[in-house]
């Protein structure tokens, strides 16, 4: 396997995605630009699409990089605190059953 790194950048509705060494590229969603870049090497450089992996570093205009990471930051840290927070079903003689307050309630 061959791995080619790459970068792409919001220019409109297209996402321009540079391969190393390669050549240019382009796609309008993210996953579009991924199989773009891949069919890139494979047309450019003669190999065959399981024998490329092409990691693509994608930069966002002005604070976009910075709100996509800190909103990634937030959501691992609630998915954490969901968690933990998870009531997990009782063992009730030896039988996996609804949790009991200690009044009988559910």
């Amino acid at each position: 396997m061959k791995t080619f790194d790459a970068v792409a950048t919001r220019e409109g509705k297209w996402w321009v995605v540079q391969v190393e060494g390669v050549g240019a590229t382009q796609g309008r969603t993210a996953d579009e630009a991924e199989q773009m870049a891949v069919d890139l090497v494979v047309a450019m450089l003669g190999l065959e699409a399981h024998e490329v992996d092409v990691t693509i570093d994608f930069h966002l205009p002005g604070d976009g990089g910075k709100q996509v990471a800190e909103a990634c930051e937030a959501h691992c840290k609630a998915s954490v605190a969901m968690e933990a927070a998870a009531v997990k079903p009782a063992l009730i003689n030896g039988k996996t059953g609804a949790v009991v307050a200690p009044n009988g309630r559910r």
